[in-house]
């Protein structure tokens, strides 16, 4: 496990890892205050998989994670197995964890899941999580996002022409099915001026143009 002092743009990038796991908790923090047991047990309509189970499927995927980070998983083994993903929808009462002790659970384990961050390379952190299936996302500078192999892979840049040489662009990231996108050349500075003018019937400027 890598301890040493992180790089500046390293050591960013672990705190937007910890900001994301942050955000999910409180998320689910907020939108279960005030509820019962009893309510966690509702199933959405049409389809999906009730609050109770949600929860304790999150906390799954932490205790998954929590090896990895060096931390200890919160739950005894094979505590949330009715929770693993794929499983049936949880409608019987009898097989839920009380919601209560569920979000006791998970206050420990998001607690645990930013201390296991605190330890890591972002590498390693960005592998844990994906291990885990917990969304995360990567800070990329400018050139490293330029580099990224699926941008060339859906063939996503252009050679287009500006006024100091060709360069690569990047196609417009909404696609309309039929339509090909147009990549032409960028306008140089007060290129298009005295047309623009003469189509709103205004007089040409006078000297360099902008």
């Amino acid at each position: 496990m890598t301890t040493a002092t992180a790089s500046p743009a390293i050591a960013g990038e672990i705190e937007i890892f910890t900001r994301q796991t942050k955000a999910i908790h409180g998320v689910v923090r907020r939108n279960v205050e005030g509820l019962t047991q009893e309510d966690s047990l509702v199933q959405p309509q049409p389809g999906g998989n009730c609050l109770n189970w949600v929860i304790g499927h999150l906390l799954s995927v932490y205790d998954l994670v929590l090896p990895v980070l060096g931390e200890k998983p919160v739950m005894e083994p094979n505590a949330l197995k009715r929770y693993e993903r794929g499983s049936a929808e949880l409608h019987e009462a009898g097989e839920a964890i009380p919601l209560a002790d569920l979000l006791v659970a998970w206050d420990e384990s998001a607690k645990r899941v930013e201390a296991g961050l605190g330890t890591l390379t972002a590498d390693e952190a960005s592998q844990a999580l994906e291990a885990a299936g917990i969304a995360s996302a990567r800070l990329r500078t400018p050139e490293e996002f330029t580099r990224h192999p699926q941008l060339r892979a859906r063939l996503r840049w252009r050679q287009v022409h500006t006024s100091g040489g060709d360069i690569d662009a990047l196609l417009p990231p909404v696609e309309i099915a039929g339509q090909t996108p147009v990549v032409g050349p960028v306008p140089a500075l007060g290129e298009h001026t005295d047309a623009v003018r003469a189509e709103f019937g205004t007089a040409p400027a006078e000297g360099p143009t902008r």
